[in-house]
């Protein structure tokens, strides 16, 4: 479920939710908020930059692997291609675990269509 999904929920659940209820959960919003201001009153600007950018991308495009990915050295420019080496893959998750966060999300009947459909369609690398 991505966020917006996530926000759609929540307020289709607290238009049902009594005033009592309401409350409670306002206290609660208001309590986990003070809770990530103090928190982040101890980082450095820098810090903070880079949490607010993890944040936006994790939230935007989700997270494939806990480690960054690992860039091949760049090849110079005068060699030919009799001489170029091959180049190690760009690596993310590698785990099983890294791919749990995936599993059972898939919503339709059409997986083996769509399978098929870019096997069909994706162009070949060329280096």
């Amino acid at each position: 479920m991505n966020t917006f999904q996530l926000r759609q929920k929540i307020e289709s659940q607290l238009d049902r939710l009594s005033p009592e209820r309401l409350a409670l959960v306002s206290d609660f919003l208001d309590s986990i908020q003070s809770v990530e201001k103090s928190d982040l009153s101890s980082l450095t600007e820098e810090q903070k930059s880079r949490l607010e950018w993890q944040k936006f991308i994790d939230e935007t495009y989700g997270s494939l692997a806990d480690e960054n990915l690992e860039r091949p050295p760049q090849l110079l420019e005068n060699t030919d291609s009799s001489s170029l080496h091959k180049q190690p893959p760009i690596k993310r998750g590698k785990t099983a675990k890294d791919l749990l966060k995936f599993a059972g999300t898939w919503q339709g009947d059409d997986l083996e269509s769509c399978l098929d459909f870019v096997r069909e369609t994706r162009s070949k690398t060329q280096f």
